[in-house]
């Protein structure tokens, strides 16, 4: 049986809808002229009076046009996929570690913002995600448009894709930079040198306290409840080759 909106939409994590819909209402504003699309832009000199655009400028993946179907197409596929998969390779219940790591990814994009004078960096912010939940399904078969290879090559294929496109690598090339310093701080250096420091503080938790995920599910979506504290790491599950197109 087809799927309603109403099913598809309440199967989204609160951090795939609201990225879905700040680049929604960010597109349709710049193409119908609501707002003028260069106050979305990181102008560094007009930050200080103009601090949206620190948040503006990463959600705002242009006007409607093909190339913004494409990147948001990949951007909330990959924001759901790990906002559903239980730890330690998704966010499943962990809202607070979810935008924790999109603060570091946005964080490590600002000063390469400056150094390259990218004015809008959701395209990088897109492939810091990409690159996260490829990095922890390196061996995962995935299918695009026929083709079939390993996650851990994708982020490099949707580069190309990019480039033939006519679009500057700059921008994927610094997703993947921002993205791996995620992954080495939180994935890696706890384990080769004891270092943790991507670990989501306190205050996060207070925001977005952590979610119990319920044994049961209604119409595929798990329920969930608030819990005492930080749920444990859950053992996780490999999938199944994933079509992209």
């Amino acid at each position: 049986m087809a799927q309603t909106f109403e099913s598809w939409w309440s199967s989204l994590g609160p951090i795939t809808k609201f990225t879905l819909v700040a680049c929604i209402l960010s597109a349709a504003a710049a193409t119908f002229g609501w707002i003028d699309m260069k106050l979305f832009f990181l102008i560094w000199p007009l930050v200080p009076v103009q601090p949206w655009r620190l948040l503006t400028s990463v959600f705002f993946l242009g006007p409607f046009s093909m190339g913004f179907m494409f990147n948001l197409v990949f951007l909330v596929i990959y924001q759901k996929r790990l906002e559903e998969e239980e730890a330690p390779l998704g966010f499943m219940g962990r809202t607070a570690d979810h935008v924790w790591m999109m603060l570091i990814i946005i964080l490590m994009l600002y000063p390469m913002s400056y150094l390259l004078d990218m004015v809008i960096i959701s395209k990088a912010f897109s492939m810091g995600i990409v690159w996260v939940w490829c990095k922890r399904h390196e061996d995962q078969e995935l299918v695009f448009y026929g083709f079939s290879f390993k996650a851990g090559y994708f982020p490099w294929i949707l580069t190309l894709i990019h480039v033939i496109m006519g679009a500057s690598p700059a921008d994927d090339i610094s997703g993947v930079i921002a993205g791996h310093v995620y992954v080495c701080l939180k994935d890696v250096f706890p384990q080769t040198h004891n270092f943790k420091l991507a670990e989501t503080p306190q205050f996060m938790y207070n925001i977005f306290p952590p979610m119990r995920i319920g044994v049961t599910s209604v119409a595929g979506v798990h329920t969930m409840e608030a819990a005492e504290g930080a749920p444990q790491n859950m053992p996780h599950r490999w999938g199944q080759g994933r079509r992209l197109g």
